[in-house]
């Protein structure tokens, strides 16, 4: 059983990745990339496709399984996948040149915690973290499909807590093949050992 709404299922958004997504992974140079999303398959064989060596947190056999046979169908070798495990370390040794958490909304128990230990798989010097989820401020008389779980901006503020944050903002989107608008919050960041907590802007995966 997944531990969050299922708010990134293919029906509510569509077969192809979210163009946050490929902003990040065509503008990046390919690395090691950390994947968390309730659906992971698309993100996972786009990302290897472009040269990123990938590994998935998923949250349900059933996206573990669809990830690894699109793997195999796309002969891609450079996506691994392991199932969500509380207290368990995600990083298995290793550091991460980015993260992305797409969709992932986390109830309030847990999510400082699990966002604590993404944020110890970055790189300590330049790990880049990329996060793109429902806003708790939507826009009135919707009737798209919107996960119980939702975030507030202040809260991910608290969440990464040390990070060098680049962009932190709402922004209203039209879901795919309908004409249901919702609010999403993106945000970017970087970590940084040398970082001092003062106010930056720089890579922006916007536009």
């Amino acid at each position: 059983m997944s531990i969050f709404n299922k708010s990134g299922s293919t029906e509510q958004h569509g077969n192809e990745p979210h163009p946050f997504f490929k902003r990040v992974v065509d503008r990046l140079p390919p690395g090691r990339l950390l994947l968390l999303s309730e659906s992971v398959n698309r993100y996972a064989v786009y990302a290897a496709e472009a040269g990123w060596r990938v590994h998935a947190i998923g949250f349900s056999k059933d996206d573990q399984e669809r990830t690894l046979a699109l793997a195999d169908q796309a002969h891609e070798k450079n996506i691994s996948f392991s199932l969500y495990q509380p207290n368990t370390p995600f990083c298995q040794g290793l550091e991460f040149d980015a993260a992305v958490l797409m969709y992932a909304q986390l109830p309030p128990d847990i999510r400082r915690s699990f966002h604590q230990a993404v944020v110890n798989c970055l790189k300590p010097d330049g790990g880049n973290l990329y996060l793109l989820a429902y806003s708790e401020n939507q826009p009135e008389n919707t009737t798209a499909y919107l996960p119980d779980v939702r975030y507030r901006k202040a809260d991910l503020m608290e969440d990464f807590t040390g990070l060098q944050i680049d962009l932190l903002q709402e922004e209203e989107e039209t879901l795919p093949d309908t004409d249901q608008k919702v609010s999403l919050i993106h945000l970017t960041a970087v970590r940084n050992s040398e970082y001092d907590g003062s106010d930056s802007v720089s890579f922006s995966v916007k536009g």
